[in-house]
């Protein structure tokens, strides 16, 4: 099957936001090297082959956070159409088709990644190292606000992470690259192994397909890790391969799952 081509204007756009939801790929904001923050959404039907409209944002928005929980697309932060930063988030409900924005002045710019984790959306700041302690926010969804949080997760929380069964595994990439996995009883990251950087080129985004992790890298090029036997595993991680797209650079920023 051949997939059809994204709308042109998607392709010149930086810090989009992509989500799965229904089997279905969300594609939101995002803003060209010399315009404005977008509202627009668009959505991939991969059961029809085709890319639609979706309903739009309702604050034009850029490199922001995102997640679903519940049901539910978010949209986090960000930077909107003027110079400052959004303290704004929005909640798209796929029974009626629409967003509905809330503000908390403890939403900050700059937002790195973004975790649901135990019913809650974690996001954190894009250098946590460098602003400590407070560089990671909960929402909590009995009061709609967002949480500062500070603990040893949050502040050695360094990368994309993705939960496999009840096991949260992040990539670590500031120096090579390191598989980690959350002990919750601590809430301490511990290292199940090393990627070779002749293997795979960062930055990489991570997925999981049941038991097998996809580590993604520039160019498209993916490893696959059998997470039943990196379990006991120490040093370097073996691997297959998926090879990448031929003459391609292209940084990957977003790895989503859609199983049909």
């Amino acid at each position: 099957m051949q997939l059809p081509n994204m709308p042109d204007g998607c392709l010149r756009r930086y810090g989009m936001a992509c989500e799965v939801l229904d089997m279905q790929l969300f594609v939101m904001g995002g803003c060209g090297k010399y315009e404005n923050p977008t509202n627009e959404v668009l959505r991939y039907d991969p059961l029809r082959n085709i890319w639609r409209e979706a309903p739009c944002m309702e604050t034009p928005r850029c490199y922001f956070g995102s997640g679903v929980f519940n049901g539910q697309i978010y949209a986090i932060g960000g930077m909107g159409s003027t110079s400052g930063a959004l303290t704004s988030w929005e909640v798209y409900d796929k029974k009626s088709k629409q967003w509905s924005s809330y503000d908390d002045p403890n939403i900050v710019s700059d937002l790195g990644e973004s975790l649901v984790l135990d019913g809650r959306i974690y996001v954190r700041h894009a250098c946590p190292s460098f602003i400590p302690p407070s560089c990671a926010w909960v929402h909590n969804p009995e009061q709609n606000t967002w949480d500062t949080i500070d603990n040893e997760m949050m502040q050695r929380w360094c990368g994309p992470a993705t939960a496999v069964g009840d096991d949260i595994y992040m990539l670590d990439q500031t120096l090579g690259i390191k598989l980690m996995l959350l002990d919750k009883e601590t809430n301490s990251w511990n290292s199940v192994g090393r990627l070779s950087t002749h293997s795979i080129r960062p930055t990489c985004r991570i997925a999981a397909v049941g038991n097998s992790l996809y580590v993604v890298g520039r160019g498209l090029k993916a490893l696959v890790l059998n997470l039943e036997k990196v379990q006991n595993h120490r040093g370097l991680l073996v691997t297959s391969s998926i090879n990448g797209l031929e003459c391609s650079d292209e940084i990957i920023v977003s790895c989503n799952i859609i199983e049909l």
